[in-house]
């Protein structure tokens, strides 16, 4: 088979993969599986996972040995094909999670001190970083980056859509958003189970000596944060179990924090061995010897990179030369009506005026945007691509609805913060975090000034992205609750005039409705549904509830009595007055809804 072939078969099968209804996706991943577990045998490294098994268990039958090595094979590649349907995980067809033990998250969550989730490879651990970052609230992971670059393009792109910010665990740069997001007592992931290098102590570990990191042991011990071991059990109809587990006791002897940590881990194993990842050699390293290759790693990777690039939109062809992609049809005659709605993706920003169907632009984009800020009276927008360092100025002249082009490109090193903050100040644009700012830009001249730290000279308190001025206060939504706060809130500093609004769900977005005070909040109930919440000015209580179907993405202003809600790849109109849909379900989007809408101010 030649490359282009190969290329070709590889991207039918990741289309495949979203196209199919889940349990018949399954059953192709577990049939690949199978077929992987053959091919090995055929080709004489029958002996690959089983030699990891049997090293960790040397007392079991070898028939145990080769189902759990077998079993494990066909899970991993069921995990990967749930990888690739990460897309649609904001589709009803998602798989629904059953949280057992999310109290002890909550306990440690309401210390505010943020937790440490530690797990391994066990179960589809993406999954549940991404059950985390929906259900309970935002998630930080730190991962080994993938050499390739396509590789590591497409892990990017499938945690953007399961709504998890995953960094890279090389250098001190790394410790920066996981203290940002423990600073704000958020969720941040670390896998544990692999060998440690450098800071790492020696345990013991399914009867071997092992060397396990002491990076996390050394974070709870900074910021104060709880270790929370959780785990994904998947169930015999292929849905899933995540189990949440009682704190780590926190001691300064990090050898038995780690011990503890390893025999948590430990017991999972013993409870569903089919679920560790027995194709990874756990001991290798431990026993100084060199690490084997196989062809089960080796295809099992290939089958899912050339999947999941296939479902990402490869940007080069089975040569590596960049893909021809042909121009853009001519803008339309008609010119759009009001304010646009700006939709992120991964791969690009797409632009549509809800007042006008037929009318759409799209902005490409090199890397998936973390931030973006729209300046209506220039007719553009700035997007902030952290991972290749650069800020886009892109026009949006609504003459050429369709031809959206970036016109200025600042690079710089301060820009590769995943936490920065966009926010105009009259004629400039400033960019920072918390009091501080890293850069500049002038709107009228276009200067452009970075690469510095002055909190004392300018004193500006960044509003967080999810804050929303209200009555000489602001509204704020932090892990998924309303708050309440007077003056102007720093994001490392509150306020005792702080108060947090009870909600029956977990809030995703809030708009104010402009007439008495009174606030539009959007939220996720537990049935898959998006509910709509009216709260009462005065009092801040819930005064009336719609339900909209749907999972909840965005809500904003489309006039002054009119709501717009995102909800999957639908756009729901609400009518403010009657509190009622008026517009059902106008699909927007294609199969794959956006990871976050922006509605501009009218």
């Amino acid at each position: 088979m030649t490359a282009v072939m190969l290329y070709t078969s590889m991207r039918l099968l990741g289309r495949l993969a979203c196209a199919l209804p889940r349990r018949a996706a399954m059953a192709l991943g577990r049939g690949a599986g199978e077929g992987l577990w053959l091919l090995a045998r055929l080709l004489g490294h029958g002996d690959f996972v089983p030699g990891h098994v049997r090293a960790a268990y040397p007392d079991w039958p070898e028939r145990r040995v080769r189902s759990v090595a077998r079993h494990s094979v066909r899970e991993t590649v069921a995990s990967i094909v749930e990888l690739l349907r990460m897309p649609l995980w904001q589709t009803p067809d998602a798989p629904r999670v059953a949280i057992h033990g999310v109290e002890h998250l909550k306990t440690a969550l309401a210390r505010n001190r943020g937790a440490i989730i530690v797990t391994a490879h066990y179960g589809n651990w993406e999954l549940l970083a991404a059950t985390l970052a929906r259900e309970v609230g935002p998630m930080t992971v730190l991962i080994q980056p993938p050499t390739q670059p396509a590789f590591r393009r497409l892990f990017d792109e499938l945690h953007a859509h399961a709504g998890v910010r995953a960094h890279s665990n090389v250098g001190l740069a790394s410790l920066r958003p996981v203290l940002t997001t423990l600073a704000s007592g958020g969720l941040v992931g670390l896998v544990c189970d692999q060998h440690g290098e450098g800071s790492a102590v020696t345990v013991r570990f399914l009867g071997h000596e092992v060397g396990v990191p002491t990076g996390a042991f050394l974070l709870a011990r900074r910021t104060g944060a709880s270790l929370v071991p959780a785990r994904m059990v998947r169930l015999p109809d292929d849905t899933h179990r995540l189990e949440v587990e009682t704190p780590l006791v926190l001691e300064e002897d990090d050898a038995r924090m780690a011990q503890s940590m390893m025999d948590r881990f430990a017991a999972w194993i013993e409870d569903r061995p089919d679920l560790w990842l027995w194709i990874h050699d756990r001991w290798a390293k431990a026993r100084r010897l060199p690490r084997e290759h196989g062809p089960i790693p080796a295809l099992a990777m290939a089958v899912a990179m050339s999947l999941a690039l296939a479902l990402a939109g490869n940007p080069a062809d089975a040569r590596g030369r960049p893909r021809q992609v042909p121009p853009p049809p001519p803008p339309p005659v008609v010119r759009p009506a009001g304010p646009p709605l700006l939709a992120a993706f991964p791969d690009r920003i797409e632009v549509r005026w809800p007042s006008s169907p037929g009318l759409q632009g799209r902005i490409a984009l090199p890397a998936p945007p973390e931030a973006w800020l729209p300046l209506p009276d220039r007719q553009a927008i700035l997007v902030h691509l952290p991972r290749r360092q650069e800020l886009h100025w892109v026009d949006l002249s609504p003459t050429s609805a369709t031809r959206f082009q970036t016109t200025r490109t600042y690079r710089d090193e301060t820009l590769g913060g995943f936490d920065l903050v966009l926010e105009r100040v009259a004629d400039r644009v400033l960019i920072g975090y918390g009091r501080t700012v890293v850069a500049d830009l002038g709107l009228s001249d276009g200067t452009w000034r970075a690469g510095f730290d002055r909190p004392d000279q300018t004193g500006h308190p960044f509003r967080p992205w999810s804050s929303l001025p209200w009555q000489g206060g602001f509204l704020t939504l932090e892990q998924g609750q309303l708050r309440v706060e007077t003056g102007r809130p720093d994001p490392r500093f509150r306020g005792p005039e702080t108060r947090v609004i009870d909600l029956p769900h977990p809030v995703v977005a809030l708009q104010t409705m402009g007439r008495d005070g009174q606030v539009a909040v959007l939220c996720r109930p537990s049935n898959g549904l998006a509910a709509l919440v009216e709260l009462s000015g005065a009092q801040m209580q819930t005064r009336r509830i719609l339900e909209i179907p749907g999972a909840p993405i965005a809500l904003g202003r489309l006039g002054p009595d009119r709501l717009g809600v995102v909800a999957g790849t639908d756009l729901h109109v609400v009518s403010v007055a009657g509190w009622s849909v008026r517009s059902r379900g106008v699909r927007l989007w294609g199969p794959v809804p956006p990871l976050r809408v922006h509605f501009p101010l009218p």
